[in-house]
């Protein structure tokens, strides 16, 4: 026994001796990144803010270099609007295990309908919050944010030859990502607020008017389907602006000042979204309805600039 766990502490104590290498490694990189002829603490490492337009200037890059877009893919506002389908669920299994068996042609049970009704709302709030929870949104941001480094540190690489991995973390970013679990919290509440009042709106009116069970079933099939696609969008639109929030932070993080407007080609674009494509804007002074994403569906990029570009 005191064998096997004396070996077993000696394979921990060599793990722990090579992930403490890799992070002096990583350290003494982003030292030499920065300038500094010593290693910088872990510490000012997620605190760190740098000037990438003076560094590719050191490694021979004279000439103004726009960097390509951080796009988002659909696989990832797919798994979000997934996230925000759990009242959807919910309520598609309380209509038909609770709801509708107190709502017969023949015997409407008021009592029992308003009983199922709260339950059911109950449901639908907890399967949303617990959606908002650490096993879904939290998890969701956490992979949605390595990600964002990972591609972000490629865009820069591929645009001006400098590896800036050393100086990014998932720690640096915690304030995008308490607004955005605070901004999507609320989204998922509400997605399970609007799914309640529709179907009880539609269960108490038809009692009132006398429907069928049949006509019953179709406006709640109708309203799940509306609470569905807007479930959907939400996880496009979110992804998109949390994405857009992690490109300015990036780029206020490299010192760089402004981007390029990129159009997306979308369907149905805004006019003068579309006349912004290959602009110049100052993150400091964005255009009067804010950078590309802000606004419900934009799906716009920016693409930052290394170097003294000019509009």
């Amino acid at each position: 026994m005191e064998e096997g766990q004396s070996e077993l502490e000696a394979r921990l104590a060599k793990e722990q001796r090579s992930r403490n290498r890799k992070v002096e490694a990583a350290l003494l990189a982003a030292a030499a990144l920065l300038g500094r002829s010593k290693k910088i603490s872990i510490w000012q490492l997620h605190a760190t803010q740098y000037d990438l337009s003076a560094m590719a200037a050191r490694h021979g890059k004279s000439a103004t270099i726009v960097l390509r877009p951080v796009t988002t893919t659909q696989a990832q506002a797919k798994d979000l609007g997934l996230l925000y389908l759990a009242p959807v669920k919910s309520w598609s299994q309380s209509i038909r295990e609770d709801v509708l068996p107190a709502y017969s042609d023949y015997d409407v049970q008021p009592t029992l309908l308003e009983t199922q009704l709260d339950t059911a709302k109950d449901s639908g709030i907890r399967k949303a919050m617990t959606a908002a929870g650490s096993a879904g949104l939290a998890l969701w941001l956490a992979k949605f944010s390595a990600w964002h480094i990972g591609y972000f540190a490629r865009v820069v690489k591929a645009g001006v030859d400098i590896d800036i991995s050393p100086l990014t973390s998932t720690f640096d970013v915690t304030s995008v990502i308490e607004a955005a679990t605070s901004r999507n919290e609320a989204l998922f509440r509400s997605v399970a607020d609007d799914i309640a009042n529709r179907v009880t709106n539609i269960a108490w009116s038809g009692v009132r008017a006398g429907l069928t069970e049949q006509q019953v079933v179709q406006q709640f099939n109708a309203a799940l389907q509306i609470v569905n696609r807007r479930a959907l969008n939400i996880g496009i639109d979110q992804t998109v602006k949390i994405g857009a929030d992690l490109d300015k932070f990036r780029a206020a993080q490299a010192g760089l000042g402004e981007y390029m407007w990129h159009h997306t080609s979308e369907e149905h674009p805004r006019i003068w979204h579309k006349a912004r494509n290959g602009k110049v804007y100052s993150w400091a002074k964005p255009p009067y309805d804010g950078p590309p994403g802000s606004l419900p569906h934009c799906k716009c990029r920016a693409q930052s600039i290394v170097g003294l570009a000019k509009q």
